[in-house]
């Protein structure tokens, strides 16, 4: 019994860790939306 209430907790931790993790790492991939404004000419017809 007491070994299933440990796997279930460590299972528990686990996800959290990954879910901490993946968080973390959106940052990262996350392209700002001011990225192309430097650059930005309209397309022909959208002014």
């Amino acid at each position: 019994m007491c070994e299933m209430v440990g796997q279930l907790i460590q299972k528990k931790q686990e996800e959290k860790q990954i879910q901490e993790d993946q968080a973390a790492n959106t940052g990262y991939w996350k392209i700002p939306a001011y990225y192309d404004d430097l650059n930005y000419e309209p397309e022909p017809g959208y002014n």
